[in-house]
């Protein structure tokens, strides 16, 4: 309930995630951040709900981008609700 971080990022780093998969065990509204930052709109789950993103053929290079060096990537879940998954990501100084 709230948020979670889901990848901790130095300083002077910046995240990039380039796949993301997501499992919810029960219903739960979710959104994804950049520290304070909205990265999606809440997004409604239902209980053993899979979400899979990965970047497209002649997509941007990346789904998500962090908002400003040292951003963590967080999901803030409206109810406790177990959510696993795995990501693909690059760190950059950029």
């Amino acid at each position: 309930l709230g948020d979670t971080t889901i990848l901790s990022v130095a300083s002077d780093m910046r995240f990039y995630i380039k796949k993301m998969v997501l499992v919810c065990k029960g219903a739960v509204d979710f959104k994804l951040k950049s520290q304070a930052t909205d990265l999606t709109g809440t997004i409604g789950a239902t209980a053993g709900q899979q979400f899979y993103w990965q970047r497209e053929i002649n997509d941007e290079d990346y789904l998500f981008i962090g908002a400003a060096k040292g951003d963590d990537l967080i999901i803030n879940l409206g109810a406790a609700v177990v959510v696993g998954g795995w990501l693909v990501y690059d760190l950059k100084p950029q």
